[in-house]
């Protein structure tokens, strides 16, 4: 099963470090254009309607 965290809990995660390389890649890669495309696409399923009604406008 999976176990819930709070954004706080999350936040303190210190157990994992990415490797530099790979922190930069997902940095680059990660643009406000992609996360919007990514959250508009997953918005058209009922099943990410809880986690999405506070991001969409």
């Amino acid at each position: 099963s999976v176990k819930h965290l709070t954004l706080f809990e999350v936040q303190n995660q210190n157990r994992f470090e990415i490797e530099e390389n790979f922190l930069k890649f997902i940095q680059e890669q990660l643009t406000e254009d992609k996360i919007k495309t990514f959250v508009e696409a997953i918005s058209k399923f009922k099943e990410f309607e809880p986690y999405l009604e506070k991001w969409l406008k």
